[in-house]
């Protein structure tokens, strides 16, 4: 190809074409998977949310001030308990849709909304957003999806069991899975021919 100049600047035409053209197709396979996945996903997140924060708020609103070890043992249960309810629940519905992340949207829903419902929790005590100035609840629930935050706030909470339980059970089933070793327990009672 060297000794034909016109093959030569006929490849890079094609090439350049060729790539171009696959440029475009990823862009589209891109635009239609987020689009596909992005309600499923929000959906799935804010059930994480609810499902995991819900039972958080209740225990602090019927504790108030007389919140003790009971309270956080109460909230440590009931936190994964429902989560792990809500997932189950929701896995056979993305399974009908095809929505394969929902475990992930359900944790990412989980700590992005982690400050707001921790706050929520300590108004229902007559802290929170109750006491707090503007600025600093805004700066607070902002700031909690970054994970140390969340954990800061959920420490002070009484809910940090529960958050590391839920996301500890979650990466290991994941690892389960990414691991093949699903796969490979459920074809060892199979005869190979």
């Amino acid at each position: 190809m060297a000794d034909n100049p016109g093959a030569t600047a006929r490849y890079s035409e094609i090439s350049k074409t060729q790539i171009d053209a696959g440029a475009r197709s990823d862009h589209r396979m891109d635009s239609s998977f987020l689009t596909a996945n992005a309600r499923p996903a929000l959906l799935g997140a804010s059930i994480g949310a609810l499902s995991f924060w819900v039972p958080d708020v209740a225990v602090h609103a019927w504790a108030r001030h007389f919140f003790d070890a009971r309270h956080v043992w109460a909230i440590n249960l009931s936190m994964p308990a429902t989560f792990l309810i809500s997932y189950l629940l929701g896995r056979g519905r993305a399974r009908v849709t095809g929505f394969k992340w929902l475990g992930l949207a359900m944790i990412v829903g989980v700590w992005l909304t982690g400050g707001l419902f921790i706050m929520l929790s300590a108004t229902a005590e007559g802290g929170g957003f109750a006491t707090a100035r503007a600025v600093t609840s805004i700066l607070l629930v902002v700031g909690s999806v970054i994970p140390i935050v969340t954990c800061m706030l959920a420490t002070y909470d009484g809910s940090l069991g529960a958050l590391l339980i839920v996301t500890a059970v979650a990466v290991l089933i994941w690892a389960y899975g990414a691991s093949g070793l699903r796969e490979a327990l459920s074809h060892r009672g199979k005869a190979t021919p």
